[in-house]
């Protein structure tokens, strides 16, 4: 049994590392499985671990206040407030968890209360996390009608002039709910660059792949996943652009946001 003290730094990196394992063996990406807890197993907390624990203790300290979405068991196992505590124990597989699973990728869970267009805004607030380790998937199509997926911070905007530069395109703009469906699959608001119908180019805002942890659509509205950024470049490709506009810097008051 863990020996992490509830709502220590600790116990919040083993409940985050704990959500889901690639194929559900319980591994934690680092090998180390310490107790068996229903669907899944809890992986030994970050002073246990080794190689590189510490993405793992910088992971739990980002999650420290909104826990990720864990079993109901693992949240009585480690002290998460009854108003913090999720919703479902589970939800049911989408082409992207498949897609992660197959290639072998940890990832954590998250699940909240869809509103039909309140974006990631609405979500990092239920969630309690910064809405700029959301990423939004938002899919394009350039003057030839290429499609992309673009993945930005919740809290900016494409500046789309900026992002076709970049991309040697004369223009590129949103597609429509209906067509950005015909190559995703995916309903607006719970599309996921991982597993699309399509085989799609991808471009991230090169800042996000600087972030230690971000959440990302699961493939399903409601539901997001936790991984680390570097697995956009590895499984996707990813071509880092530099097009965002707003961010934490932004003046006060709210900007119209792509969702």
């Amino acid at each position: 049994t863990s020996s992490a003290t509830p709502g220590s730094a600790s116990a919040r990196a083993a409940v985050l590392a704990s959500s889901v394992s690639p194929s559900g063996k319980g591994i934690d990406g680092l090998g180390a499985v310490s107790r068996d807890s229903g669907h899944n197993r809890v992986p030994a907390p970050p002073e246990r671990m080794t190689g590189t624990r510490r993405r793992f203790d910088v992971a739990g300290d980002i999650a420290a206040e909104q826990w990720g979405l864990v079993t109901t068991a693992q949240a009585r196992t480690f002290g998460v407030p009854a108003q913090t505590m999720a919703r479902k124990d589970h939800v049911s597989e989408t082409p992207a968890t498949q897609f992660l699973k197959s290639h072998g990728v940890f990832y954590s869970t998250h699940i909240y209360d869809y509103v039909d267009g309140g974006g990631t805004a609405e979500s990092a607030r239920q969630l309690q996390v910064d809405e700029h380790h959301v990423v939004k998937t938002l899919i394009m199509e350039d003057d030839s009608q290429q499609p992309w997926v673009v993945l930005m911070h919740g809290d900016c905007q494409v500046s789309t002039k900026n992002l076709a530069r970049q991309l040697g395109v004369k223009k590129i703009s949103n597609c429509s709910p209906e067509v950005a469906h015909k190559h995703s699959g995916y309903m607006v608001g719970g599309t996921s660059p991982f597993g699309t119908r399509k085989r799609m180019s991808v471009c991230v805002e090169n800042s996000v792949l600087q972030l230690p942890l971000i959440y990302i659509n699961g493939g399903q509205r409601g539901y997001l996943l936790g991984l680390d950024p570097r697995f956009l470049v590895s499984l996707l490709g990813a071509r880092p652009v530099q097009c965002a506009l707003g961010g934490p810097a932004r003046p006060a008051g709210p900007l119209k946001s792509q969702r």
